[in-house]
Order: structure tokens, then C-alpha cells, then sequence
């Protein structure tokens, strides 16, 4: 029986032997024969999906699944089968690299239900996709407008925190110029305060 050597996903034993059960033919990548392998744990015992693709053009790899002992020399093995098909939901197009990636694990953490998680990652996408949009510091006195405005409405931190629905540290953290607002947070802001983002950026 044809066999690998690799991390099991399922049970996390580090290179561990995978009996291959069955194979499906993909598609070719130029040359290079790709297949889908079922291979089970000689550990676990559970079943995984592995993607894997030709190493050498000399050595055909399509009838893989009738060789005897192990298969590693031949093959590739590029990823496997994980919650990530789970999902139907993918990345818009044409997403910088950096949120791609982020927008990717809120997917996962939706998939499986992990709702609070997936938010802060598409709320890292938002952040990172505005973040051009707002100065690299506390430019103009920033920080400082946000207080006085606050001030003169007569509004407390924590009143200003609820009325945008943001947290009373976070807004203390900004006036204090320890961290500047994102750019949905600004707007929050800049509606709680009843000004307009122009003005307050000047």
C-alpha cells in the first residue's frame, strides 16, 4: 500500500505515516500532475485530504495509489482539506495581500461559529483598508479637538463612549493622544460630537 510521511492535521502528530486509502485526479499545473489523496493516520486513524502534485516529469504519478511503501520522492504535498472548503463565503476581488489574509481567517472563524473572532478580523479589514485615510499621528491637534468639542457639549467621556458606541477607555485613550482613532471610529466620533470629519480634520 502506498503511503506518506507528513503533520497530521487532525490529531497534530508530527510526521506521521498516512496509509492512502484513494486518490482523484485534479488537474495539471503545466507539467505537474495534481491530485487529491485520502489518506488515513496510522495514528488517529482518521481520514484527510491531501492536495498534492508532481515532482519530477520523469515519474508519472497518476496511478500513485498502486505503488508499494512510501511516496514522498514523487509528490509535492501542497495543503489539505480543512474547514477553510467549508465555507462558501470568499474574498472580494482584488484585495491587497495583507487584508486578503485577514478577511480569510474571519471566514474561518465564521465557519465554525466563532463569531465574536471573525468580527474583529473584518473589523481589522476595515482598519486596515482606512487607515490611509487618517493622519499617521496626532496632526493638528487631533486628539485634542475631539476633548474640547466633548467639553463644550458638555458631555462626559463614558456619555461620549455610549452616545457612539464605543468604549469609555478607548475614547479616554485617544483624547490623551495614546492612540488615534480608526477611521469608522473617527466618523462614530465625529457623529457623537454633531461635526463633520472636514471640520474636525482642519
Amino acid at each position: 500500500m502506498a503511503e506518506i510521511i507528513y503533520d497530521c492535521p487532525r490529531c497534530g502528530v508530527k510526521k506521521t505515516s498516512f496509509d492512502i486509502n484513494g486518490q482523484n485526479f485534479i488537474g495539471k499545473d503545466s507539467w505537474r500532475t495534481i491530485l487529491e489523496l485520502y489518506s488515513i493516520c496510522r495514528h488517529c486513524h482518521k481520514g484527510t485530504i491531501f492536495i498534492v502534485k508532481q515532482i519530477n516529469s520523469n515519474r508519472d504519478i497518476t496511478k500513485l495509489i498502486q505503488n508499494s511503501g512510501n511516496v514522498n520522492d514523487l509528490i509535492e504535498i501542497t495543503k489539505y482539506v480543512n474547514i477553510r472548503e467549508n465555507s462558501t463565503d470568499k474574498p472580494p476581488e482584488f484585495l491587497p495581500k495583507d487584508i486578503n489574509e485577514v478577511f480569510e481567517e474571519g471566514i474561518i472563524c465564521k465557519s465554525v461559529a466563532c463569531f465574536n473572532a471573525s468580527a474583529t478580523m473584518f473589523r481589522l479589514c476595515l482598519d486596515k483598508a482606512t487607515k490611509e485615510l487618517l493622519p499617521d499621528d496626532n496632526i493638528h491637534g487631533l486628539n485634542e479637538k475631539i476633548k474640547s468639542k466633548r467639553l463644550e457639549l458638555n458631555l462626559s467621556q463614558e456619555a461620549l463612549a455610549d452616545k457612539c458606541g464605543l468604549d469609555r477607555t478607548y475614547v479616554s485613550l485617544i483624547e490623551r493622544s495614546k492612540r488615534n482613532p480608526s477611521y469608522l471610529s473617527l466618523i462614530k466620533l465625529c457623529d457623537g460630537l454633531e461635526i463633520n470629519i472636514k471640520e474636525l480634520l482642519e
